[in-house]
């Protein structure tokens, strides 16, 4: 079940509540009637990885990357949950008044540029994966995919010679982005790696662009945000030049 409301958080709020801001808020609440959790469990769900879940069943990213997209959005959010009440989460996006809006006429988009280089998206969820694919075509790219590191590696070893660019989602079972971006690297020097993720530059992927990644673009992307990135990263010059 979900609700929205306006709420305004006071000074009060937010001197006990770290992280959270004084002002207008629209208020957001989920709730389920699942079997809760204990204060154990309560502790650790916005923790990278943390699940309860089997091996296999889970990646322990969902909330995670929740949580990470509520916070760059300036937002604060929490959890109550007992066992046996089911659980309810509550997010507080700042709100902006509405003198704040100006009655300017919309900008008009830009004409998105595309090209006619050969990309690989990675990325294990089949909906993002073909979405971005299409988005990509629609651009005049050639794009070939892959559901996993282990796949999109088989397919580098193949088809690296005609690939200009790897569109790679950090966070997958298995071999997972990070590992798949240094043995990429290993194969070509001069790949061109786009990291994609949930996260934050400054965490992961921070580290994934230090480790030889061109670029950075956070989930979820717009189509405007996708294809500046691919772009820039694109026309950047390869040191020691890339094979084709």
């Amino acid at each position: 079940m979900t609700s929205t409301s306006n709420v305004v958080l006071d000074q009060d709020f937010a001197n006990h509540h770290p992280g959270s801001s004084a002002g207008p808020h629209v208020l957001l609440i989920v709730t389920d009637t699942g079997y809760g959790m204990d204060a154990q469990t309560r502790e650790h769900i916005f923790d990278p990885f943390f699940t309860t879940k089997e091996v296999g069943k889970g990646t322990g990213l969902g909330l995670a990357s929740a949580y990470g997209i509520a916070k760059s959005h300036g937002g604060y959010i929490q959890c109550f949950s007992e066992p046996g009440s089911g659980t309810s989460f509550r997010i507080y996006w700042p709100a902006m008044n509405e003198q704040e809006i100006s009655p300017t006429e919309e900008p008009r988009e830009s004409i998105l540029q595309g090209g006619d280089e050969s990309i690989l998206v990675v990325d294990d969820e089949p909906e993002i994966r073909e979405l971005t694919q299409e988005a990509l075509e629609a651009l005049g790219y050639t794009i070939k995919s892959a559901a996993s590191g282990e796949e999109a590696l088989r397919i580098y070893q193949e088809h690296g010679q005609i690939l200009d660019l790897v569109l790679l989602d950090l966070n997958m079972p298995g071999m997972g982005g990070y590992k798949c971006l240094q043995e990429l690297s290993r194969m070509n020097p001069s790949v061109k790696v786009v990291i994609s993720s949930g996260y934050s530059a400054n965490g992961n992927a921070g580290a994934a662009q230090a480790a030889g990644a061109a670029g950075f673009i956070g989930k979820p992307y717009r189509l405007k945000e996708l294809a500046t990135m691919v772009r820039v990263v694109l026309d950047e010059p390869t040191s020691g030049g890339q094979a084709r």
